[in-house]
């Protein structure tokens, strides 16, 4: 008898036999494994759409306005746009902005209008905004974004461009000026740098060393996180078991980030203190710094926190002749339970860069 058959059972006929099922191959497993797969994330796909939590709202907004490139693993898409929802665990709402950017992928409030690069026959004088989210205006309307006011205050004569771009270090951010100054070159650099630009400045350094093929991978990834909703799963499970980020922000952390309120002047004599800063982020401030001057551009270091990477930074640029702005804006000037400005602290931020740059015209 061959392996493959077996004895009828007790009150088969005698002698009868049953045929074992035929195997699936390897091959064919493989397939119908894949097909019960793609089924399963199409309809976890449609699920997701359907509900949209605002954990996933929030991860596919920022899809839906960065993108990957070879120089930085984000950065402003051109012609991006989204609305930032979000509620705080009390109900109230921590987040309620749009992100709109224009064919280049600056933040304006005007974003449908050409930038003009003259003004009544004159080329205008103009000033790179360079930072983070916190130049950027998270959490702030466009015409409230500390760039914004201070193009206000400058007047048309001026053209104040919003370099910033939430999740970047000082290397990310002053490459985008060097990129940006191709077209609009600066005659003036402000600064904004923030805590944790050491860790996306180490980020940024392996960015870098990726290969070819790393690069492309990356935008291969970058494509399905901005059109599928599955992709936004691990951001979500983030925000839910390991905290919400910068979105609900507990006290002792806004503390640590913000600082006190305290005079510039207090705010020098911590600076002076404070343990002389090294790695990526000086390395990348100096780097600029130097290609600014060969290129006769002023530059002007803006502090509007208090916390010790700040103080560190205030005393490299003190020791290195980098000219420095402190202006600490404390808990009342920044949103609720979150490290970033709100419009008055973007306003008084404005007016403090205003009155500097004043100083020498």
């Amino acid at each position: 008898m061959s392996a493959a058959a077996v004895h009828s059972p007790p009150g088969g006929p005698p002698g009868s036999v049953i045929q074992a099922p035929p195997k699936l191959s390897r091959g064919k497993k493989f397939i119908f494994t894949a097909v019960l797969f793609g089924i399963l994330l199409l309809l976890l796909e449609i699920v997701l759409r359907v509900l949209n939590p605002q954990e996933i709202a929030v991860a596919m907004a920022d899809r839906r306005t960065h993108i990957y490139r070879d120089w930085s693993k984000r950065d402003l898409m051109p012609g991006g746009s989204a609305h930032y929802l979000f509620a705080r665990k009390d109900g109230s709402l921590a987040l309620d902005y749009r992100l709109v950017l224009d064919e280049k992928g600056l933040r304006r409030p005007d974003p449908d209008t050409a930038l003009e690069l003259n003004y009544e026959g004159k080329p205008r004088r103009i000033v790179h905004c360079v930072g983070d989210s916190m130049t950027m205006g998270w959490g702030v309307t466009a015409e409230e974004s500390y760039p914004a006011q201070l193009q206000k205050l400058l007047g048309p004569e001026f053209l104040v461009l919003n370099l910033g771009v939430d999740g970047f270090g000082l290397r990310d951010a002053t490459e985008r000026s060097r990129r940006f100054a191709e077209e609009f070159p600066p005659e003036i650099v402000v600064i904004l740098p923030f805590k944790n630009d050491p860790g996306e400045d180490l980020e940024d350094l392996a960015h870098d060393r990726k290969s070819s093929f790393g690069h492309t991978l990356g935008r291969m990834t970058d494509t399905l996180r901005r059109n599928l909703y599955v992709m936004q799963i691990p951001v979500a499970l983030r925000m839910m078991f390991k905290g919400r980020g910068a979105i609900d922000v507990p006290v002792e952390v806004m503390a640590d980030n913000i600082g006190p309120d305290m005079t510039p002047e207090i705010w020098e004599m911590l600076a002076q203190g404070s343990p002389f800063p090294t790695g990526p982020s000086a390395e990348a401030l100096q780097k600029y710094v130097n290609e600014c001057r060969a290129a006769n551009r002023r530059v002007l270091v803006l502090f509007p926190h208090a916390n010790l990477y700040a103080w560190s930074l205030g005393r490299y640029c003190r020791e290195k002749g980098i000219p420095y702005l402190p202006a600490p804006m404390g808990y009342s000037k920044h949103l609720a339970t979150d490290l970033h400005l709100n419009p008055q602290g973007c306003a008084e931020v404005a007016e403090a860069v205003y009155r500097e740059l004043m100083k020498a015209q």
